[in-house]
């Protein structure tokens, strides 16, 4: 049998292995135990460690490719790997030993069989999980939606396979004739061949319906197709497309078999910008088109904006039919229009993310401030600077978290403050309401700004109310999988704060500032677990939605300040 070659992450995914077998206890790392692993390898590249990691691009191509699958079966990895975790270590306890652990025969034979389910001569780590799911007694371990994916769908690689322009050596292109060159930047050269022209037409005609439905990857391969239809010298092709960090990734070719490219002649034209016709001389060619077995060739640039995006190749296998000018001129018509089309994608991309970029660090506020917050910005009207009002401030923490915390591991302490902050957030946004921040366990919100709410007050109480049941509901279904739970308290203050956006042009964010902030931090920190604690102001605009109890705190600065306590909501 072949000796399996490994990608790096591999190696990363057994250790992680061997962590997760030691803390669950076992001698020897099962195949349960890999599955873990290979959930896991990605969190090593978040490591301190992480920048002095070896192949770390490869290894990140490898994380992406079970992150995105795991995604589009609508999980998360730390999701399963949680569910792992509570399946197969229910007691918590940790072997501390430190003895190093050894893979268990079924583990080594998965390793020693491994070149017999993988379709590359690498094997990654996507290739070990296909593997797993196929084993009954490991699916179980896994949604049936992400089984169902590893089943039926394949990622398609982001690089060139091995054997695809890939030399073992730099290319030598000194046994390669070019018989035709063209300034792939310039203006097209002018071609009066009716031949010509009508193959263009018919060519653009067909690329035109398939891209109708907007599918890149389908007018890709539409054009590899049309392209050897309308050029009988050509029996392959294919279409590069180069990412942003300088790799070529393989977007379409035809025929279906493995195809061979030249890099050294990639890389030509791409730095160049000139559309070639290479012939083959008598000498040895390359490798690449020696494996082919190549007689000529086409190689051009698609090129927009003076940057090339990649590159079309044609190559032919019938010795003594060598390409014309005019297959030149049609494969240049073709790359402009195609190089459009690239660069318009691009940039609808780039102004996607940036939409999303956006999005994201404007979550802190409910979905409908978002979009106008979004609207300003586009409009160039989100600026720094503040403004002077009154607004309702929620502070809420969650009670006895240090003591907690100490006693649990990091990774389950973060998912116990998701598991918490999600529904809280949800209770703040559906009430128009504003998180100014987490501070460890506690948050901040706001209501009244950035837009103007009249019903603050009485929107801060309801969200209030909300987080408590929120928080029970939480604690059920947390207390049912045998998890750590928390109870929290809120106070509420209505005052005149000053809020807006601070910072500089180069980064802003939201916040409030003022007397009635501190005072709100008072009210809470008042609040024993599961209670409500509201200032006066806050009760002469809400007293009629709540029922309470006056008391009286005690603070270290602002000494015995006036409260009530809310014992329940009033009926409709």
């Amino acid at each position: 049998m072949v000796q399996p070659e490994f990608t790096p992450a591999v190696d990363l995914a057994l250790r992680a292995a061997a962590d997760f077998a030691s803390a669950c206890g076992a001698s020897e790392i099962q195949l349960c135990h890999f599955l873990y692993g290979l959930l896991s390898f990605g969190k090593a590249l978040d490591s301190r460690s992480s920048p002095s990691l070896p192949d770390r691009r490869s290894i990140e191509e490898n994380w992406h490719q079970i992150v995105s699958l795991v995604q589009r079966a609508g999980f998360e990895p730390q999701e399963i790997r949680r569910c792992m975790r509570d399946t197969l270590r229910p007691n918590r306890e940790r072997n501390t030993a430190g003895k190093r652990m050894h893979r268990a025969p079924e583990t080594k034979s998965l390793f020693e069989e491994a070149t017999s389910f993988s379709s590359h001569e690498v094997v990654s780590p996507l290739d070990f999980l296909r593997n797993l799911s196929q084993r009954p007694d490991l699916a179980g371990l896994l949604p049936a939606a992400l089984v169902a994916a590893l089943r039926e769908s394949k990622l398609p690689d982001t690089s060139m396979p091995r054997d695809v322009g890939r030399d073992p050596q730099p290319d030598n292109l000194e046994d390669i004739e070019i018989s035709l060159s063209f300034s792939a930047a310039s203006q097209l050269p002018s071609s009066s061949s009716s031949a010509y022209s009508n193959r263009f037409s018919v060519l653009c005609e067909a690329t035109w319906q398939q891209g109708l439905d907007g599918n890149l990857q389908n007018l890709l391969h539409s054009v590899t197709a049309q392209l050897l239809s309308a050029i009988a010298t050509a029996d392959t092709a294919a279409v590069l497309e180069r990412d942003v960090s300088g790799q070529m990734l393989l977007k379409a070719y035809l025929p279906s078999a493995a195809p061979y490219i030249s890099s050294g002649l990639v890389e030509k034209t791409i730095r160049e910008k000139t559309a070639v016709v290479w012939q083959r001389r008598e000498q040895e060619i390359t490798q690449s088109l020696a494996a082919g077995q190549f007689e000529s060739g086409i190689y051009v640039p698609l090129i927009a904006n003076d940057n090339a995006l990649g590159v079309i190749c044609l190559h032919s296998q019938k010795p003594g039919q060598a390409f014309s000018s005019s297959d030149l001129q049609l494969v240049i018509a073709v790359a402009h229009q195609m190089s459009l089309v690239l660069a318009n994608r691009q940039l609808a991309d780039q102004l996607k993310l940036k939409t999303a970029i956006l999005e994201r660090l404007l979550t802190n506020f409910a979905p409908q401030t978002r979009i106008h917050l979004v609207q300003r910005a586009q409009q160039g009207r989100l600026r720094l600077g503040g403004e002077r009002s009154v607004v309702t401030i929620l502070a809420s923490d969650i009670r006895g978290f240090t003591r907690k915390a100490s006693r649990m591991e990091a990774e389950d302490v973060v998912d116990m403050l998701n598991d918490y902050f999600a529904p809280l957030t949800d209770c703040i946004f559906r009430h128009q309401g504003t998180v100014d921040k987490y501070i460890g366990d506690a948050i901040l919100a706001v209501f009244g700004s950035p837009e103007t709410d009249l019903q603050h007050c009485e929107h801060g109480v309801l969200a209030a109310l909300e987080m408590q049941d929120s928080m029970a509901a939480v604690n059920r279904r947390r207390a049912e999988l045998g998890r750590e739970t928390c109870d929290i308290g809120i106070g509420v203050h209505t005052g005149e704060v000053v809020h807006g956006f601070i910072g500089s042009s180069h980064r802003m964010e939201f916040t409030v500032i003022g007397d009635t902030v501190n005072i709100a931090s008072r009210l809470c920190d008042a609040a024993a677990a599961g209670q409500i604690v509201v200032s006066p102001e806050v009760h002469q605009r809400a007293w009629s939605i709540v029922l309470t109890s006056r008391i009286e705190i005690q603070t270290k600065h602002e000494g015995k300040l006036p409260a009530h306590r809310i014992e329940g909501r009033r009926s409709q």
